[in-house]
């Protein structure tokens, strides 16, 4: 045999750090297909994210609030609402008659009530 085939300290050291990284690799690779695993399951579960007791509360609350108070604050504006339409369609009306019939200074004696024609 030749020396050449046989093995040295130097080169044998060198194998053996080889293995000892691929092991470590290795148990890298395994961590990271556990950590897969992990988020596989919070999948699973929906993947709903589910707020704490105080941000329910820093939410509802207010949320509650504002629409127990939304009625009392639109009723009123809602009547308002409502005179203003109903004067302005009578004053509509009225205009319109008016310019039909002539104006009630034109044509009424304020006296009388009745209509007079001076021509």
């Amino acid at each position: 045999m030749s020396l050449h085939h046989l093995p040295s300290k130097a080169n044998n050291e060198r194998k053996e750090d080889k293995k000892k990284k691929k092991k470590k690799k290795k148990k890298k690779k395994k961590k990271k297909k556990k950590k897969k695993k992990k988020k596989k399951k919070k999948e699973e579960d929906g993947g709903r994210w589910e707020a704490d007791e105080g941000v329910k509360d820093m939410v509802w609350l207010p949320l509650i609030w504002l629409l127990s108070i939304l009625p009392s604050c639109i009723l009123p504006m809602m009547e308002t609402y409502q005179t203003i339409t109903t004067q302005i369609t009578k004053a509509d009306q009225s205009t319109k008659y008016h310019h039909r019939h002539g104006t009630d200074s034109e044509t009424q004696n304020p006296q009388t009530g009745t209509q007079q024609n001076d021509f």
